[in-house]
């Protein structure tokens, strides 16, 4: 599995319909509907998709409070410039997440979330022409980023802020998934 360092296509900024074979192209909202594999979005060289399942409901995010300070443990700023979320879901998952995550499906970054957050209309739109559930941005939203002991990264959607919660309070949580366009 490649992960985001290893992106070696750089594509535009947008949202893109992923289709089954590994095609990809931008959403128009006239693109084919028939084997879409995920909605695609590219950022600033970063790519990464949204599944057509990527809505778990609200959910608390781990079963234990978390581990002692690590090197998993960020500040906002560290915590704006990490896009690994593949190491970080997979991090939360040894802690012992409170849900399970389909195959190929992580937990979006701060970054990652800001991404699809800067295409919300657009990337909702192209959810809708797939016959998928829209992202609700309005509702606090789990990232894959501790703060510390206690606490967790999340997006506030009511007033859309950065901040970080107990692991036990419940919010919504939403998949992403590795998109590598070549």
């Amino acid at each position: 599995m490649k992960n985001q360092s290893n992106v070696t296509t750089v594509i535009k900024n947008g949202v893109y319909v992923v289709y089954q074979d590994g095609s990809y192209e931008v959403f128009n909202g006239k693109n084919r509907k028939e084997n879409v594999a995920m909605i695609g979005i590219a950022h600033d060289g970063h790519t990464f998709g949204v599944p057509l399942d990527h809505n778990y409901g609200r959910h608390s995010l781990l079963k234990n409070e978390c581990a002692a300070i690590d090197e998993h443990c960020k500040d906002e700023v560290d915590a704006l410039l990490n896009w690994d979320f593949v190491g970080e879901t997979e991090y939360l998952k040894k802690l012992g997440l409170a849900f399970e995550l389909s195959d190929g499906h992580y937990l979006p970054t701060m970054p990652v979330f800001l991404a699809q957050y800067a295409e919300r209309m657009q990337l909702n739109k192209a959810l809708s022409y797939v016959d998928v559930k829209e992202i609700d941005f309005s509702v606090p939203r789990w990232f894959s980023q501790r703060y510390n002991v206690y606490n967790v990264w999340f997006f506030y959607g009511t007033y859309r802020t950065l901040n970080y919660s107990n692991v036990y309070y419940t919010y919504q949580v939403g998949a992403v998934t590795l998109w590598n366009p070549e």
